[in-house]
């Protein structure tokens, strides 16, 4: 009996350890992180943001800031081949190049063969758990947040028309729903969360002469994090926030020197 007694002593202890480690598991989140551990989340080290700097397009390591050169000019749509190191850049005449994501010399690619790409790029996507529905009405437009495995309306929200430019997106899974609306002073932010049906509201404060007259809505592989870029007109640099999506309770957005954000890919693929 003694003897049993002193096997049993380890194994209550492996037991309690166990006990421990799975209440700890099952245990509420952290609080939410602030917003400058968010911009610390949000920069990934396995990841590049691909931006029009000078109308030329430039590859940023969004960890160190380290600037890499690629022989592109005047970019306007990156195309992201995944699990390839490359990326389909079409520039202002139309004309298409593959480029390595971490720079290199870019090779001219036919129209055909860029196509075929491209259509093998969207038949490669998983199709999104949401979807998102648009009515256009005469003075507001009205979304609607579909759950695609049920058809349940997930979140319904509306925004009224005004004359300056507003844009719209979704993450690749159709979790985020991402609504900006820009005006010169201060411009509207709205983000919505199909899973937790949370909305969060904020602004990008600039101050400008002028409202943005191109923007552009970049999620960060994960879809974890958000570029929002903007371009108004006399401005000599465009304007670039970060928001962290999953580590806080409010919209934190800080402004970043990357240019104007054209694609945000994974590096470790």
């Amino acid at each position: 009996m003694a003897r049993d007694s002193h096997l049993h002593r380890p194994l209550l202890v492996v037991s309690l350890v166990l006990m421990l480690l799975h209440s700890s598991a099952l245990a509420p989140m952290p609080a939410p992180m602030s917003a400058s551990q968010a911009a610390s989340a949000c920069a990934r080290p396995a990841s590049r943001i691909l931006a029009d700097e000078g109308s030329a397009l430039v590859s940023v390591d969004p960890v160190s800031g380290d600037r890499v050169p690629i022989p592109v000019p005047e970019p306007r749509r990156v195309i992201v081949l995944h699990a390839s190191g490359f990326v389909l850049v079409e520039d202002s005449r139309s004309r298409w190049m593959l480029v390595p994501v971490t720079g290199g010399a870019a090779v001219p690619v036919p129209e055909p063969v860029a196509a075929a790409l491209r259509v093998g790029r969207m038949l490669s996507l998983p199709a999104p758990r949401w979807v998102v529905d648009q009515q256009p009405l005469a003075d507001t437009i009205v979304y609607r947040v579909l759950d695609r495995s049920t058809g349940a309306i997930a979140v319904t929200l509306s925004f009224p028309r005004r004359i300056e430019l507003a844009t719209s997106a979704s993450s690749p899974d159709g979790r985020f729903f991402v609504h900006v609306q820009a005006n010169n002073v201060a411009s509207d932010v709205v983000v919505v969360d199909a899973w937790t049906k949370r909305q969060q509201s904020g602004t990008l404060p600039h101050n400008a002469r002028l409202a943005a007259f191109a923007m552009s809505l970049t999620f960060s592989p994960d879809a974890s994090c958000l570029a929002i870029s903007m371009e108004r007109e006399g401005d000599a640099h465009p304007e670039t926030w970060v928001i962290g999506l999953t580590t806080s309770d409010e919209i934190a957005p800080w402004r970043v020197d990357v240019g104007y954000v054209l694609a945000w890919v994974a590096t470790d693929e």
